[in-house]
Parts: structure tokens; sequence; C-alpha cells
């Protein structure tokens, strides 16, 4: 649990049918539920960085952590940052659908009365509604199933906005800011467990003690400070675990709780010293077992302080609080925010400098930071594994889609289909489908209210929403290989020659009506809607854009049982 505001629960399965307070750095395992009351939201991190956050209201199961991460969502709105590598990593559960990462992925699930929509904020992924269709969902593209035929869904150009948007920039914005402080300390020790570096880069500084190596110390820490004053004993009720591990609660209270030590240095306090296990870690030590290596004199650990039951009610395995809580140790990553020289046992020792992290450019979107800022690390070669990257700026909800033309890394085929990708559109042929286009200086692409960026393409219609309604598309024709895309044409378009641009009707807009780069005014989307026939389209001085097309196959074989999948 690397966030909790308000309200949020856990529940465990099997180990705990009732539902106990999530504490911050809580070791969430499989079988176990996540539950954020009314006004509460909070954040779930995985071992290799990936995230899933969810808003007020909402409930997410973590199936399985291996071979696969498996995640099911409840009715609520969720955002998720997955890392994709070459096979699939993660499965997330939505009603009846499945959603996979292609590619790094930044994603807002909404699931009502059991009904998915999936919007793509940075990314793409693979939505599947078994014996029914697989299709590929691309950066700024939203699909909703429908509810009536499983065999249809609604694939629309643009996402709408939400009010938990907002909160969910702001969270991404604050893990971009603390990658600048990232260090190599991690380089030595981290491996498939990537998670929690960058917390201890952010909250403190890293020393050359000699005779110990590198150990960390959190900013502010003074003779007050100790590093188990602040936090909890949970119960670690999952499939593997049992019993009552450690939650600091500190910020940066995960991995100096899950292995290396704690020491105390007279002259320069308590450190933590990371050590080989930091690679490959449980859930934590039980009590009575807590890593520290050398402590000042009359130093006692925290233990549980179980509290009496009220109302006749008595909870299986409570969140119990620790020590006492002590509020200078509390405030204490309040304190100084820099890193400083030290002098020990007359050695002037300097901390390590932080690398140089590319800022997120001005009008940018910081969605698709968390999995910068923590990710695994090979063994052996300490090889960075940053999964399939998207180079694309990240989609901002509310506002008109920005078409980028792709690189040679991004430009997909499908073997069936060789067309030019849904996401790199012609200047032709955007102005054919009802838009206005403009080349705007080389300066590198970023969002609608910033500055540079390379082909902008503002929408004609109000709404800004191109969409179009499948019904039951072939998996073989609608699922390429790894690498590849899904292309689905619209009506007038054929197939051309790998490299080639679409086929369209000629464009009748004039090119003195190619206006100069203009900064767009955010716009507010109305979500889709599903509906038959089609309305007529909106008159405007400009063609329209082309009609709904319709598509349709014969359906699925009665010896084909629908795929399940349990929570």
């Amino acid at each position: 649990m690397s966030l909790i505001d308000g309200e949020v629960h856990v529940a465990s399965a099997g180990y705990n049918a009732e539902a106990v307070d999530a504490a911050l750095n809580m070791p969430i395992g499989p079988g176990q539920s996540v539950r954020t009351g009314a006004n509460a939201d909070s954040e779930v991190e995985f071992p290799d960085g990936s995230v899933l956050r969810l808003a007020a209201g909402s409930s997410a199961t973590l199936i399985r952590l291996q071979p696969q991460t498996e995640i099911g969502l409840d009715d609520g709105l969720y955002y998720l940052e997955l890392r994709a590598g070459t096979d699939p990593q993660f499965v997330v559960y939505a009603g009846e659908v499945s959603v996979a990462p292609l590619e790094n992925a930044s994603i807002r699930v909404r699931v009502q009365n059991g009904q998915p929509e999936v919007a793509v904020l940075r990314g793409s992924v693979s939505v599947t509604r078994p014996n029914s269709y697989t299709v590929d969902v691309q950066q700024g593209e939203s699909l909703r199933a429908d509810a009536k035929d499983s065999r249809r869904y609604l694939l629309a150009e643009g996402v709408a906005d939400e009010t938990a948007d907002r909160w969910n920039e702001r969270r991404a914005q604050q893990l971009a800011d603390s990658s600048a402080s990232q260090t190599i300390a991690r380089e030595d020790y981290a491996g498939d467990q990537g998670y929690g570096w960058s917390d201890l880069d952010s909250n403190g500084a890293w020393y050359p003690l000699p005779g110990e190596g590198l150990v960390w110390q959190p900013y502010g820490a003074d003779a007050s400070f100790d590093p188990y004053g602040f936090g909890n004993w949970v119960y670690a009720g999952f499939a593997g675990g049992g019993g009552y591990v450690w939650a600091s609660g500190y910020p940066w209270g995960w991995l100096p709780y899950h292995c290396g030590s704690w020491s105390f240095y007279p002259g320069f306090g308590w450190g933590w010293l990371p050590a080989a296990g930091c690679r490959s870690y449980g859930g934590g030590w039980p009590v009575g077992g807590l890593p520290v290596k050398n402590a000042p004199h009359g130093w006692r650990p925290p233990l549980p302080v179980r509290p009496p039951a009220t109302g006749g009610i008595v909870v299986r395995h409570p969140t119990l609080p620790g020590a006492p809580q002590n509020t200078a140790v509390h405030q204490i990553a309040q304190g100084p925010r820099q890193a400083r020289s030290l002098e020990w046992n007359g050695v002037t020792l300097q901390p390590l400098k932080p690398i140089a992290a590319a800022p997120i450019a001005r009008g940018s979107s910081a969605v698709g930071s968390a999995l910068r800022r923590d990710f695994p690390l090979q063994d052996g070669t300490h090889v960075p594994v940053l999964g399939r990257e998207s180079t694309v700026a990240a989609v901002m909800p509310g506002r008109a889609p920005e078409w980028h033309a792709p690189t040679a890394s991004q430009t997909r085929s499908d073997e069936a289909d060789r067309t030019v990708p849904r996401s790199a559109p012609t200047s032709a042929g955007l102005a054919a489908s009802g838009h206005a286009t403009s080349q705007e200086s080389p300066a590198g692409p970023v969002n609608a209210d910033g500055a540079g960026g390379v082909l902008a393409a503002e929408p004609v219609l109000s709404t800004g929403w191109h969409s179009r309604v499948y019904s039951n598309v072939p998996p073989a024709a609608n699922r390429p290989a790894p690498g590849g895309s899904v292309v689905i044409r619209p009506a007038g378009v054929r197939a051309v020659p790998a490299g080639a641009g679409p086929v369209l009707p000629p464009a009748t807009r004039p090119a003195s009506a190619i206006a100069p780069p203009v900064r767009p005014a955010p716009v507010t989307i109305a979500p889709p809607r599903i509906i038959s026939p089609p309305p007529a389209p909106v008159q405007h001085s400009s063609p329209p854009p082309p009609a709904p097309v319709f598509h349709s196959a014969p359906p699925p074989a009665p010896s084909a049982a629908p795929a399940t999948h349990s929570k």
C-alpha cells in the first residue's frame, strides 16, 4: 500500500473474512481485496514499479502474482500504470473483459453495473471479451463494452473527462518530481524487486561509511529519530503469508523494512544498510525478528498493542498499533529536504549526488511517471528492465486528441492488412475526415496547452468524438503477433502496400484553409453513445466525417464455451 487517503480497508479471503483498516506500506498478497470509502483513495505498487490507483468507492482484488499478475476490478474507477514485457505480465479483469498492456500503458478503467469502459492515456492495450472479440486500443482512444450484445463494442477517439483525473495527475506529478532525486545506489542491490528505491532517494541521503559501505539516512533524522517509532503491526493474511509484520508509517517505509538492516552509529545516528536480499525479498520480519544490527543503549523494539473488542465484535486479525506515537518522529518527513556533508569520526562524508532526470515538458502530462521512477534490474548485468516504452506524451483527458507522427520503433503493421496505423494519419486523411491540420515547429511533442509539437489535429465536430461501432470482430484479424498493430478500415479505405498511406477520397478543403499553429482551447468531451440507427451528421462548412460503419460476423460456434476466471 503506497498511498492511503481516507478510510481504506483490506479483506483477506480464506484467512480473514472481516475487513481491517489498511495501513501505509502494508503488504498486499493474492486473495486480498482493497476497498476505498466514499471519500477516500489509495494506491498499490507492484514489484516492477507498476501501480494501481483506486478512486473513491472502489474495490480491487489481487488474484495472483505468479506466473503473471492478475487483478480483478469491481464497480468503481481505477487508474493503472502497467509495464509490458515479452509475455503478458499483467492481466486486468473488468466485468466480462480482460485488459493486458501491449506496451507500457497508463489506462483509466470505469466499471459500472459490471460494464467496463477502458480509456488509454498512454501506450496501448489489448481488450478481450471471451468468444466475442479481441481489439487493440491505442493511446487517446476509449472502448466501451455493449451491455446488450456481448459481440459489440464502441471504439472512440478521445478520452472523456473525469473529476478524479486531477487527483491522478497530481499523484503522477509527485512521482515525477521525486525522480529528480534518483541516485545510483540501487545499481548494486536491486533486482526483480524494483520498488521502494526512489522513495529513499527522494526522502534521504546515501553516505559511504568507512567499513560499512553505503548507508541511507532519512532527512531530518536527529537524536530522537527511531526507525520503529511510527507504524503498525499488520497481518500478512494471504497465500504463502501469515503472521504479523511491521508496516512503517513513514512515506519511505517500505524497502528498509523488508531487506537489509538498521544500525545505530554514535555520532551519525540511525542508518539503513541494504543487502543482497533486496534483489528478491518476502513480506518482512515477524514480531521479535526485526532487522536491527546495532541499537543504542536502552532501545526496545515496538510490540503490538491489541485494542479491546468493542460492541461484541472481535476482528480475527486487526491492524495493531506499534509503540506510542511520537509527534516529533511523526513529522520527520517535514524536516530539511537537502542532503548535506557530515563529519563522522574525523572523516567528511559526502552524500551521493542525484542523477539528472529529464524534466516534464511544459503543458505535458506526468501520467506514466511511476514506470520511470521504480523499475527492476536484471540479475548479473543490472541493466534496467523498463519494458516496452512509449515515446509519445500522455493524453490529457477532456481534450481533443493530438496526432503525432510515429518513430520507426512505433510503426507497426498487421500482416493481414498493411495500412498506416490509426495513430498516424496522413494530412490528406485528416482533412478528408473533417480535421484542420497545421504543421508546428519541431520543438518536441507536448499536449494541447504546451508549446511546440508536431502534426496537430483539431476536430471540427464540436464533441471531438469520431466513433465507430464494431460487431463481433474476428480475433484472428484483429490481434496481430507481438509487436503488431490493429487496423480496422473505415468505409472507402482499401489496403495498400506497406509504407504507403491509406487511399481516401480527395480532400475538398483548399490549401488556404490550413490555419497557422493555434493554441487549442480545452474542450469538454461528452461520452459516446451506442445508438441505432446512427444520427444524422452535424452540418459544418467543411465536409462531415464518415458515418459510423457497422461490422458483423457470424456468432461464435456453439461449442465454444466462454472463458471464466475467479476473484
